[in-house]
């Protein structure tokens, strides 16, 4: 199944890594790593994490937790 992230889920990743580049210099890669896997996660198993109303009816988006940088 085919995974895309919303613009604005897009521009929330980028806020993200920015800080954590600039704040995790013992991880720089951690949350990058963690959202590229959960991707693949989502992509072959749909129904992985909780469904969230992003308030677009005709839109189906999950959230997943990735544990390790603590980030929905």
């Amino acid at each position: 199944m085919k995974v895309e992230l919303s613009n604005e889920a897009d521009a929330q990743v980028a806020e993200v890594d920015s800080w954590w580049r600039q704040n995790r210099l013992a991880a720089p890669d951690l949350f990058t790593d963690e959202l590229e896997r959960a991707l693949d996660d989502l992509g072959t198993m749909p129904s992985l994490g909780t469904v969230y109303q992003p308030g677009q009816p005709a839109t189906t988006a999950r959230q997943v937790r990735i544990p390790n940088s603590r980030h929905p």
